[in-house]
């Protein structure tokens, strides 16, 4: 805009210092702030200058407060703007510069109306997310170290973040934010963000996550069994044990599973994980690193692989929903996100696993675990019929795609009482002592008890997080005070306490 650069200057450092992160004008910002669409309005009665210093101008005031917020308005939790005195002399007229101006429509673009009415562009995911976000956790997702800043922030191109976390966890996070930190809510009616570009912050902040190698490539690499048996006991064998026996997660050494689960159901389970599970997606490894795991599992299967057609299977939808949760909720829970046995009604495995592994897990059960054989005699009594289990793989499969109303929890055996006196001993000196957050983040807080699921937590206890003070606390990984897959679990249980209320997913 020519003949007002210094306006224009002030605009670009308005947003270059995250602003609109804490502060909405015209409807769209954060909500931590005062919003700041009429601030260019008020005159000097409507500010307080007793802890101002210098001049009694509004001028002063904005300079005063942008450079010790706290002491010019008490409770504030803006930080202090560090500017040159040309930069704040900038800032200062763009704020004062924020009002409706009066002045003939003629003046007005079609964008500056439409704007006005409440129509506005569209901000991309990078946009959205270096405009509201990267104030607190940098312009690259590499977050704030507590070692550092008074309240840490985390880093989410952390890839073990990413492959611990969800979508739909990172959705909800943005949603509701974290009551009693500075991680403000940003769901449309506080944000005035619409879904799709809330959405745009969630893609683009996965695009931080390593790419996985093409199924192709693995395939074409020659897989090594000691490289397997490395990578398997340092990264799976926490969760699934270390010969397989399985733990927080199923047994992998079982003969049944093995013998249904093709390559490439391994692959997609390795490189996309189980999302809100305790299994993360392990896409950061190279193709000779996953093809040399798979090598490994290989390795126990002691029966011919089965080979299963790819066709779909047709079924009653309502007669398979009556029967699963007749015969399966009790091992896998209601919503099917795992209990006893493992998430089968978790998206990335409905799209791991194919109608007909399915149909024969189901059919032909899992030898030596809990899952018995449905379509065979069980204590003389024949389960269920060929055409019922087909209803329940047509049942699960109309889940494959459908959108989370709310994140359901896998559900845990734990005792709280011995996890509060593990929490005690192994957690509260970085999350406090009732989980408040201290050089870490805050357990004790609904809005992360309801987007962190148990096996989120309880694969974050077991992985720890690479580049932070959260080490690796399962069994055999570390070498020293190490915790069981049951102590793990234990701990987990005595976190869920904390929860009080459940929260739904907005559109």
């Amino acid at each position: 805009l020519k003949g007002a650069e210094i306006l224009m200057k002030g605009r670009d450092l308005f947003l270059e210092n995250g602003c609109v992160s804490c502060h909405s004008i015209r409807g769209t910002g954060g909500s931590i702030g005062i919003e700041l669409t009429r601030q260019g309005e008020k005159t000097g009665i409507e500010y307080s200058f007793l802890s101002v210093n210098g001049e009694r101008s509004v001028q002063n005031w904005l300079r005063e407060h942008f450079l010790n917020p706290q002491q010019v308005s008490e409770n504030s939790q803006m930080p202090a703007v560090e500017l040159n005195e040309e930069d704040m002399n900038a800032l200062i007229t763009c704020t004062m510069g924020l009002f409706y101006p009066e002045f003939s429509s003629d003046f007005y673009s079609l964008d500056v109306i439409k704007e006005f009415k409440g129509y506005r562009k569209t901000f991309s995911g990078k946009q959205a997310y270096e405009l509201f976000c990267s104030i607190c956790h940098g312009m690259d997702g590499e977050g704030k170290d507590y070692r550092i800043f008074e309240e840490s922030v985390p880093a989410l191109n952390n890839q073990q973040f990413l492959a611990m976390a969800s979508d739909d966890m990172i959705k909800l996070t943005i949603q509701k934010g974290r009551q009693g930190r500075i991680m403000s809510p940003w769901a449309s009616v506080y944000s005035g963000l619409t879904g799709d570009e809330l959405d745009g912050i969630v893609k683009y902040i996965r695009t931080w996550q390593k790419p996985p190698p093409k199924y192709e490539e693995v395939f074409s690499a020659s897989g090594k069994v000691g490289l397997g048996r490395i990578l398997f006991r340092s990264r799976c064998g926490t969760c699934h044990g270390l010969d397989g026996e399985g733990g927080i997660g199923p047994a992998l050494n079982n003969q049944d599973f093995l013998s249904l689960a093709s390559n490439r159901f391994l692959y997609k389970t390795l490189v996309d994980g189980r999302d809100n599970t305790g299994m993360p997606s392990w896409s950061d490894m190279s193709k000779i690193q996953i093809a040399s795991i798979i090598a490994f599992l290989r390795n126990w299967q002691k029966t011919p692989q089965i080979s299963l057609p790819d066709d779909k299977i047709s079924g009653d939808i309502n007669n398979g929903r009556q029967l699963f949760e007749q015969m399966c909720v009790g091992c896998h829970g209601l919503q099917g996100q795992g209990a006893v046995g493992p998430a089968i009604l978790n998206k990335n495995f409905l799209t791991a696993a194919s109608d007909f592994f399915l149909l024969n897990s189901i059919t032909n059960g899992r030898r030596n675990t809990a899952m018995i054989s449905w379509g065979k005699e069980f204590q003389g009594l024949v389960q269920l019929t060929g055409l019922e289990i087909k209803d329940i793989v047509a049942y699960m499969r109309s889940k494959e795609n459908k959108p989370l109303e709310v994140i359901r929890s896998n559900i845990i055996s734990g005792t709280p009482t011995l996890g509060k006196s593990l929490y005690a001993g192994m957690c509260s000196s970085c999350h406090g002592k009732n989980g408040e957050g201290k050089h870490g983040p805050a357990l004790n807080n609904q809005q992360f008890l309801n987007a962190a699921t148990n096996g989120f937590i309880q694969g974050t206890i077991a992985l720890g997080r690479s580049g932070t003070a959260m080490r690796s606390w399962a069994k055999g990984a570390q070498g020293y005070g190490e915790l069981t897959d049951v102590e793990i679990n234990d701990i987990v249980s005595y976190i869920r306490t904390w929860q009080k209320q459940i929260i739904k997913l907005e559109e």
